[in-house]
């Protein structure tokens, strides 16, 4: 595989190829010299040098939080996460109830969303990151609407009389 410019966007692929050179160069670097001079072997620290420790490591983060079912539709910010995430897998469970769903979005308006409400399997794929079905056609249905800094903003859309407390889990991805 040939890599791009250093300055220059390249692909996932690309990307993942680099990692393994920097693991190699860097893990070389630190077994023989000191921290500091592990540094100035590899370059400045920064976007601009492909071979930085931290710019293109996977990293992953999980949130979890609440959603109450009687709440009004709205945008909810979810943060902590402490980078933009690229997508987000989403598990979401009401106790004491039959009714779970899970959701994967990468960022894009395409959503794929699996939920179970009593008896009734349910898969819907570009439409909610989470359906949450309590009984007949009452639910609270989320969509990313955007990712941000620190999290993402879940734009939630409530219909009829839901009830229960939904448990959320959250796994960014940067």
């Amino acid at each position: 595989m040939t890599l791009n410019n250093p300055m220059q966007p390249y692909t996932d692929a690309e990307a993942d190829a680099r990692i393994a050179i920097h693991d190699a160069i860097a893990d070389a670097h630190h077994a023989k010299y000191s921290d500091g001079d592990a540094v100035s072997a590899m370059g400045a620290k920064g976007p601009g040098n492909p071979l930085h420790h931290d710019l293109y490591a996977l990293s992953t983060k999980l949130i979890v939080g609440t959603r109450v079912m009687t709440a009004a539709s709205g945008d909810v910010g979810y943060t902590g996460v402490g980078f933009t995430p690229k997508a987000v897998m989403a598990l979401a469970a009401i106790q004491n109830g039959l009714c779970v769903s899970w959701g994967l979005c990468d960022g894009t308006p395409t959503y794929r969303a699996v939920g179970y409400e009593s008896a009734t399997p349910n898969y819907q794929a570009g439409s909610y990151l989470l359906d949450l079905w309590t009984s007949g056609s009452d639910r609270q249905a989320a969509i990313v609407k955007t990712l941000d800094v620190d999290g993402f903003t879940l734009t939630w859309a409530k219909t009829n009389t839901p009830t229960g407390t939904a448990q959320l889990y959250f796994l960014c991805f940067r």
